[in-house]
């Protein structure tokens, strides 16, 4: 939009001001965003502002559009928006946290050598332990990055009994690469405390590997304390 007789066209802040002109004062920048985006349907008098203010730059033949036809698809919108989209939204921030929990935990493996993984013994149903390594990383990040931090860290209590040293190491460091101290300090005390000596040796040599030193040493630290 531009105002009337200038050729600059206009910001955020300046079309709030010009639809106060119009006959429709107090919308801010964030709401013009969240109707821009579709987040929110806009009310009919901002929409009638927005309007006049258009045919008052442009006129009316180069607007594009009538008042009748934004009232109508005003209505359209209203019909078929989502009740549950502010739902459907917060899973998406989960899924996006999950999918990063994957590509750090992809990289992870991909710059380090194999580590050798105990065969399975017992229920042997096809499970990939790998995937549900990568799945325990993007689950539990994703739980914290949505304000469930006790879910998230409740993810992590089976952990030491249904993946292997070496798994448990790789789901450490990669929280640590995601600044999520937290998890991986849990993960680091219920290994410590609940494994076998075996494993927790084996466990402090995978994070030797991997370079954590620091977390190597937290888990001696654990199991001795």
């Amino acid at each position: 939009m531009k105002l009337p007789g200038k050729g600059a066209a206009l910001t955020g802040p300046d079309i709030g001001e010009r639809l106060s002109l119009a006959g429709h004062p107090g919308v801010q920048p964030p709401s013009l965003s969240r109707y821009r985006n579709a987040q929110h349907v806009p009310p009919e008098q901002f929409l009638r502002a927005l309007h006049r203010a258009a045919v008052e730059d442009a006129g009316t033949d180069n607007v594009g559009i009538s008042l009748d036809q934004l009232i109508q698809l005003r209505e359209v919108a209203k019909q078929t928006s989502c009740p549950k989209c502010s739902g459907y939204l917060k899973q998406l921030g989960e899924l996006r946290a999950e999918m990063a929990g994957l590509k750090q935990l992809a990289a992870l493996r991909g710059s380090a050598a194999p580590l050798p993984v105990p065969p399975l013994e017992g229920d042997r149903q096809g499970i990939s332990f790998d995937f549900a390594a990568a799945q325990l990383v993007s689950r539990a990040v994703g739980r914290m990055r949505n304000g469930a931090h006790e879910e998230a860290l409740g993810l992590l209590r089976e952990a030491p009994q249904l993946m292997s040293p070496a798994q448990n190491a790789a789901c450490i460091t990669s929280f640590r690469q995601q600044g999520e101290h937290a998890l991986a300090d849990t993960l680091i005390r219920l290994f410590g405390r609940e494994q076998p000596e075996k494993d927790v040796m084996g466990l402090t040599i995978a994070l030797l590997d991997l370079g954590s030193t620091r977390d190597a040493t937290a888990v001696l630290r654990m199991a001795v304390g």
